[in-house]
């Protein structure tokens, strides 16, 4: 056999191969739109070798698969317009045979390539590093001889080897990148990691067209209270329109009732093995976030039960009060005007009455002080600052409050005030009370011996719990020698302001 009928039956071969592994792949339906391109590379080949006019015809189909893998589909207009091109230039050999023209295809068709892999992610981004080094072999094989006539090198034979050794290279990378199943498996893996990444429905949309690489993917809500479907935005989808040619509607389910609807490219989830793993994925997400909702809400529900208990504590506290006030209270006053009006021998019982009648009153302004009924902490934050065993600095905004939100900074600042008296050896405190339309904010500070742990014994404890059960949070500074520093802040829903 002569040379050239070497290199004539080796072209031929090459694309019999082409030919032969373009309908492997079209027997996958994840695979048959690139699988079809593939084939028809290898027909135009195959054409060429019988027909001059189509020796440079596979190179249009052989640009599409490359730009268009994994799905075939080309997504953007400067890449459809560049595989036009190629198609054009294919077709017309006049135009195939400029050299500088293929030369300069050949580079657009490579920074496509590139483009493609920087705007993509997941799966889908894997899958098109191999339509990169695939381009990169066909873009080698289209400039091999317009390189070798610039530099006079080579002979016909060895640049048509070449030629034929390259292109078969780069389409062997897609093939075998198809079969050995990566896109579909990676699109899973990816698809899980999305998922797992973030809780909830938020971004779920978002996320599974990163993982599938579609992104028109619409993802639409069941409500089972009002009986449809609706997107994200909260605008109904209709599950019976008509979603396009290359559209469809995929329901997912769980326990047989509706989760969700899945809008998609027909082509990305081709294969029913691989859409029922990812909407068996999308429902499992659905349903999760729901589950998370459910806890929330039951969350949102103790907090609440808490809030309640503590209003109705302090409830009990004031009407304490007031009845030791209207009551014992009272009735030991009368008494007392009355051993004043007596005189002698009743003059004695004056002062054990006056001492119960204060006791009374300490005991009234422990339980709840009265000055807390209309939300004025600021005048029962100077009660405590008066009556503290130490000097107190006090700078208290003169604001409305929330009752509750009072109640919880005055009990705050009378435990502190009494830790310092007690335990600090401090010889002044400061007290300072802030109130904005965000936030209430309390803090106590002493000079004295520090060292106190708020773990021990069940003051602050308490304390800290009734903060917490408002919405808020008390934290406490105590470093050996350095005095001690409260602090509390309670949420803007507790801070209200004075009416004027």
């Amino acid at each position: 056999m002569t040379g050239w009928g070497t290199a004539t039956a080796l072209d031929a071969s090459v694309g019999v191969v082409v030919l032969a592994l373009g309908l492997v792949c079209c027997r996958r339906p994840t695979d048959r739109r690139t699988g079809t391109l593939i084939t028809a590379v290898g027909a135009t080949w195959l054409l060429g070798d019988v027909a001059t006019a189509a020796t440079f015809l596979h190179r249009g189909p052989l640009v599409h698969v490359l730009l268009g893998y994994p799905t075939g589909r080309l997504r953007s207009r400067p890449v459809q317009a560049l595989v036009v091109a190629s198609y054009v230039v294919a077709a017309v050999p006049a135009l195939a045979r400029v050299d500088a023209l293929a030369v300069l295809l050949a580079a657009g068709v490579l920074a496509a390539a590139v483009r493609n892999l920087a705007v993509t992610s997941g799966p889908v981004r894997r899958a098109r590093a191999a339509a990169l080094g695939a381009t990169v072999l066909a873009v080698a094989a289209f400039c091999i001889g317009p390189a070798t006539r610039w530099l006079g090198v080579g002979s016909q034979q060895a640049v048509l080897a070449a030629y034929d050794g390259l292109v078969l290279a780069a389409v062997l990378v897609l093939v075998t990148d198809l079969v050995r199943g990566r896109w579909a498996q990676d699109l899973m893996t990816g698809l899980v990691l999305e998922l797992g990444d973030s809780a909830g429905t938020t971004g779920l949309r978002d996320r599974l067209a990163r993982a599938v690489g579609d992104p028109t993917l619409v993802v639409a809500y069941w409500l089972p209270a009002e009986s449809r479907y609706v997107d994200e935005a909260g605008r109904p989808v209709d599950p019976e329109a008509p979603a396009g040619d290359d559209r469809v509607v995929t329901p997912v389910s769980a326990d047989g009732r509706p989760v969700a609807l899945l809008v998609h490219d027909a082509h990305v989830l081709a294969d029913p093995a691989l859409l029922a793993d990812v909407a068996a994925a999308a429902g499992l997400a659905v349903r999760n976030a729901r589950l998370q909702a459910e806890v929330r809400a039951e969350v949102a529900g103790v907090e609440a039960s808490r809030r309640r208990l503590v209003t109705a504590a302090d409830g009990e506290r004031r009407l304490l009060e007031e009845r030791l006030r209207h009551g014992a209270q009272h009735r030991l006053a009368t008494v007392e005007q009355l051993l004043a009006t007596a005189g002698s021998p009743l003059d004695r019982l004056t002062p054990d009455v006056v001492r119960a009648a204060t006791t009374l009153r300490q005991l009234g302004m422990g339980i709840h002080p009265a000055s807390l009924a209309s939300g004025n902490l600021a005048v029962a934050l100077r009660s405590l600052a008066a009556d503290a065993a130490v000097p107190v600095v006090l700078d208290a905004d003169d604001v409305g409050v929330d009752p509750a939100a009072a109640t919880a900074a005055y009990f705050v600042c009378a435990e502190a005030l009494t830790n310092i008296s007690k335990y600090a050896g401090a010889t002044s405190a400061r007290v300072r009370l802030h109130v904005t339309p965000s936030a209430l904010e309390l803090t106590i500070e002493d000079d004295g011996v520090g060292g106190a742990d708020p773990a021990v014994g069940s003051g602050l404890r308490g304390l800290a719990d009734r903060a917490e059960a408002l919405g808020g949070r008390l934290s406490v500074s105590s470093p050996p020698g350095h005095g001690t520093h409260l602090a509390l802040r309670l949420p803007a829903s507790t801070a209200v302001e004075v009416p004027s």
